[in-house]
């Protein structure tokens, strides 16, 4: 939920900072550094935060970008936080390479604004700056790079030639004393005789408005008079105790309740910028008992501790990344995570490249180790802490790896707390088993096919977390012995998924009545593996049930209760055909509090009702998927907040006006935002909708739908169009003033016509249009704002006009020609001074590129793939950092080290030479 953030004494501070971000710039490559500078706790966040979540800062940037850092960044993490950042998706990349490529491809042609919260030292700096500089210097001029520091020199290890600061100072005690006001009481008067005593709390606050409003926050609902004179009492003198705010922070630790303060102590383990998910550390606090049982009510242990997060989280000890409301991923201020340290009480240590960071090493309860290039030698101090009770490692080395589970069992005999999660462990031990107090198991991301049996002693087990492990394959057959346990979780990217799974669960699962997690259950005939195990489990979030055609009968199907689950996502796959497959399908009807649902392999005719149900109103995802027998669909057009519709191998339905039923009155799909058809062998009939529907189709692809003829007027909402292999469809009129992306694939010869009243086109794809055979002088022309240009398997297609390039597309940051086997450049071709990225792929009748390449003074990446006939390549741009040779003999021989050509590409950042590589 953004909005306008109000910030006490800070006005002109705020209004300076974001007239600095939509200052237009000068820098055409690196973008401009704003630093905000000041101590912890002065409210360098807040400030950045306000202007993040500003409406005039959003609607100027796209994408906007948080990312916390940690003291120590590293490069490859932090490419891949940026990533994530922008697709909301998990990224599972691990190359430097691959991922500034990625970066890049994103951010070309945005104008973004990336904020960098807690920038804390300068060491390696260059080391770290250089490898993410690159692709954020491919986006659009414009975006900006926010940095809070509490450094005056930071910016200046940042590599912009532009750099702006915006210094905080102390904030002085009469708007400290309105922030401790706002917060203690904020919806009725200060009583007179706690004013006076507040505003000499506020005298005492360093300047400080976190301290403030931490201590605001402890004092609300307390209106005594003493408890307010004790905590003024208590309170250090800001005199006496110079550069330190954590005395005055300490006082608002010391007000909490003693349930919170151990949780809080609790996350000193993690390194400072340390970006939390809450349900993963509410786990982790169970698992260490830290949650305040309540006898009182059916509340869970889990709701226990969301609720004591909640509470740490509105006392501001915990914030949200960026945009405010909604956000699942928190971060503890600096200064805070000081505050954590010093009332840890040497219970947590960290562990990296120089051993481990800990005055009382003996004392240490609770362990983090980080670190690729960890060595056996930095963990001896940790293996004889026989009452070490969590260990959290984040990566090292396979031998080290190795070496740390044979230890396990041995020396840290009475570990809860387990997580591995980014270690790529290979193999599991069979000596797991011995952890016996082992409560908190994470193993996700592994890569091992299956987990010793003995995990099955674990018997207080409550999480095990195998998410993202692609290549499991089963799971040890005694799991239903772990009484305990309360979270299994096996989710998987389901965009990238195999289709693979399991094909038997273990046996009786459903004697674990406490579980609540259970992201996948594959059904099978064999006795306790069949789909009524799940009938008592009390399952919320999401779930995958496969191998339905083994569910023998409705009554089964019944039976698992899914409508009394609180599910969010539901995934049902078939993996072959059986008779009952319409009975079963209308008895796993979820619970009205659905959100997503998605139906694979489903060989029935027919569709269940259920899915048309006005109960199902938070519905925002429907996707059926190789229901190849259906030829009918669900009026759904009415369901308020659907926001994805994907129909893909549907081959029977002929007609999607049933979508829309009798909708002839009513709004149809008033918030569809995405439809996405492919493999409708037989569809014929577009939607007739209602006036006024659709208004929010902002992405629409249509593949593969042969006999689809026409369809109606494209919805002016429509940023996105892409039809591929539709020979029978006629384009639309192309009137839609906010179409920027256009993917086609084999259409017919108009698209060069059709595009042209495409005005706010950016990014433009060509794919096997048979008879293309050139691009002319003004075919484009109109096209001023197109930023990316694709034309790939077009057999015909053999040139631009020479000043194509230079003429008509004066905004052209991206030109790939692939696959195109007449295609040929003349040596004089010229080609836009701005562009960014050429890509020349499989053109088997090239011979030749353009001699004046090393003029192009902005290109970053040149990649010429499998063009056996190209003899040479000339003086590259200095300027280049991206460059790959491959599949070109002749020119491959030039450019390898100590080649004849090799000072014309050792100066590249990073290249690729046949197979050689600086990577």
């Amino acid at each position: 939920m953004r909005g306008i953030i109000q910030l006490r004494g800070r006005h002109d501070e705020n209004e300076l900072l974001r007239s600095l971000l939509l200052e237009e710039s000068n820098s055409t490559h690196f973008p401009p550094v704003i630093s905000i500078i000041g101590e912890g706790g002065i409210g360098k966040t807040a400030l950045a935060q306000s202007a993040f979540n500003h409406p005039e800062i959003s609607e100027h940037f796209k994408p906007l970008i948080w990312i916390s850092l940690p003291a120590i960044p590293d490069p490859v993490e932090t490419i891949k936080r940026i990533i994530e950042a922008i697709n909301g998706t998990n990224c599972n990349l691990s190359t430097l390479d691959v991922l500034q490529r990625t970066l890049q491809q994103l951010l070309r042609g945005k104008k973004f604004l990336l904020v960098l919260d807690g920038v804390y030292t300068d060491t390696n700096a260059m080391f770290f700056w250089d490898p993410v500089w690159i692709p954020l210097s491919m986006a659009e001029s414009g975006s900006k790079i926010l940095a809070t520091t509490r450094n005056q020199t930071t910016s200046q290890y940042m590599g912009s030639s532009y750099q702006y600061q915006v210094t905080l100072s102390d904030l002085n005690s009469s708007f400290l004393w309105l922030v401790l006001k706002d917060e203690a009481f904020p919806h009725s008067p200060v009583p007179e005789n706690l004013e006076c005593i507040g505003k000499e709390i506020a005298t005492k606050c360093y300047g400080s408005p976190l301290v403030a409003r931490l201590l605001g926050r402890a004092l609300r609902g307390r209106t005594e008079e003493e408890e307010w004179s004790n905590l003024l009492k208590g309170m250090p003198n800001p005199v006496e105790v110079v550069g330190n705010v954590l005395p005055f922070l300490k006082r608002s630790y010391e007000l909490l309740p003693l349930h919170l303060k151990r949780c809080f102590a609790y996350c000193s383990i993690f390194p400072k910028g340390y970006e939390f998910d809450r349900d993963h550390l509410v786990k982790l606090w169970m698992s260490e008992g830290l949650l305040k049982c309540e006898r009182l009510n059916a509340r869970t242990l889990e709701d226990i501790g969301r609720k004591q997060f909640n509470d740490l989280l509105w006392r501001s000890f915990f914030q949200p990344c960026g945009q405010l409301g909604g956000c699942d991923r928190f971060v503890m201020p600096g200064a805070i995570h000081d505050l954590a340290e010093s009332v840890s009480m040497y219970e947590c240590a960290r562990v990296g490249h120089s051993g481990i960071q800990h005055p009382k090493p003996a004392m240490a309860r609770y362990a983090y180790i980080c670190g690729d290039n960890l060595k056996h030698e930095s963990l001896n101090n940790i293996y004889d802490k026989e009452h070490l009770r969590t260990l959290i490692i984040t990566g090292g080395p396979v031998l080290v790896i190795n070496i740390l589970q044979q230890k396990l069992s041995s020396n840290l005999k009475c570990l809860r707390s387990l997580d591995m999660s980014k270690c790529k462990v290979d193999k599991l031990h069979e000596s797991i088993g011995n952890l016996i107090h082992l409560r908190y198991l994470n193993l996700s991301g592994s890569l091992f096919e299956s987990l010793p049996e003995s995990i099955c002693k674990l018997l207080n087990l409550q999480t095990l977390n195998l998410d993202d492990c692609d290549n499991l394959k089963e799971l040890p057959k005694g799991m239903c012995n772990l009484i305990n346990m309360r979270h299994i979780g096996l989710s998987l990217n389901w965009e990238k998924w195999n289709g693979k799974d399991f094909d038997s669960m273990p046996p009786e699962l459903g004697r674990l009545t406490s579980l609540q997690t259970l992201s996948r259950f594959s059904v099978s005939k064999q006795d306790g593996c069949g789909i009524t195990e799940l009938k008592d489990l009390k399952l919320s979030g999401d779930l995958c049930i496969s191998n339905l055609e083994n569910v023998e009968n409705g009554r089964d199907a019944r039976d698992a209760n899914l409508w009394n689950k609180v599910l969010r996502e539901l995934r049902l796959r078939w993996r072959g055909n059986s008779a009952n497959e319409e009975e079963v399908i209308m008895q796993l009807r979820p619970s009205n509090a659905i959100r997503c649902i998605c139906i694979e392999g489903y060989n029935g005719s027919k569709l269940p009702d259920w899915v048309t149900e006005p109960s199902f109103g938070h519905l925002e995802m429907l996707k059926l998927f190789n229901c190849k027998v259906c030829d009918n669909l669900p009026q759904i057009a009415t369901l308020p907040q659907l926001k994805r519709l994907y129909l893909l191998g549907l081959h029977k339905v002929r007609d999607i006006n049933d979508l829309v039923g009798g909708t002839t009155n009513s709004v149809a799909f008033p918030s569809l935002e995405l439809l996405h058809l492919s493999d409708m062998l037989e569809l014929e009939k577009w939607f007739v909708v209602p006036n006024g529907s659709l208004t929010k189709l902002c992405d629409l692809s249509i593949s593969n739908c042969p006999k689809l003829e026409e369809i109606s007027d494209l919805p002016p909402s429509l940023t996105r169009f892409e039809v591929r292999k539709c020979r029978a469809l006629k384009l639309p009129a192309a009137t839609v003033p906010s179409l920027s992306n256009v993917i086609v694939e084999g259409v017919d010869l108009t698209i060069i016509e059709w595009v042209q009243n495409l005005t706010s086109l950016t990014s433009l794809s060509i794919i096997e249009v048979s008879e293309l055979k050139c691009i002319t002088e003004g075919d484009l022309r109109c096209l001023s704002g197109l930023t990316m240009l694709k034309i790939d398997g077009c057999n015909k297609f053999e040139s631009f006009a020479r000043n194509v390039g230079t003429q008509d597309l004066p905004s052209l940051k991206k030109l790939e020609i692939s696959h195109c086997a007449r295609f040929q450049l003349s040596s004089d071709q010229g080609l836009p001074d701005q562009i960014e990225e050429l890509y020349l792929k499989g053109l088997k009748s090239l011979d030749k590129v353009p001699e004046k390449l090393d003029q192009l003074g902005q290109l970053y990446t040149l990649e010429i793939y499998d063009v056996p006939k190209l003899p040479f390549v000339p003086m590259v741009p200095s300027g280049l950092h991206f460059l790959t040779i491959k599949g070109c003999p002749k020119v491959e021989k030039k450019f390898r080290t100590g080649g004849q050509d090799w000072d014309k590409v050792k100066h590249v950042h990073c290249w690729r030479i046949g197979d050689a590589t600086n990577l």
